[in-house]
């Protein structure tokens, strides 16, 4: 098994995990989830960071997308939880991995 699917499988393997044992300790509550939204972003996302990109005051999402098109998608959000189509920008070789943070000019 090639090095990156043994990540994958470790990886969906402890978020498996995580997932059970949430669900057990939240077992005894009334839970409710509103429908499930798909929004667009590039190719192979493998990552996605949560931030106001933009200063407007809204959680936008910035998505990490790898092969064939090595590529940053940033979906602006409406303030409703829908989010605005991608806009794609080029980035390195695979991005995998997408962060927030705040940078000082």
């Amino acid at each position: 098994m090639p090095i990156s699917n043994k990540r994958n499988v470790f990886v969906w393997a402890g978020l498996a995990v995580s997932h059970l044992l949430v669900a057990s300790g939240v077992s005894a509550q009334e839970v409710s989830f509103i429908a499930r939204r798909d929004f667009a972003a590039g190719w192979f996302p493998t990552s996605v960071a949560v931030g106001d990109f933009n200063g407007d005051g809204i959680q936008d999402l910035a998505v990490g997308n790898g092969s064939p098109f090595s590529s940053v998608s940033v979906l602006l959000g409406n303030g409703d939880g829908t989010f605005q189509p991608a806009r794609n920008f080029a980035a390195g070789r695979q991005p995998i991995s997408a962060a927030m943070g705040e940078f000082l000019v």
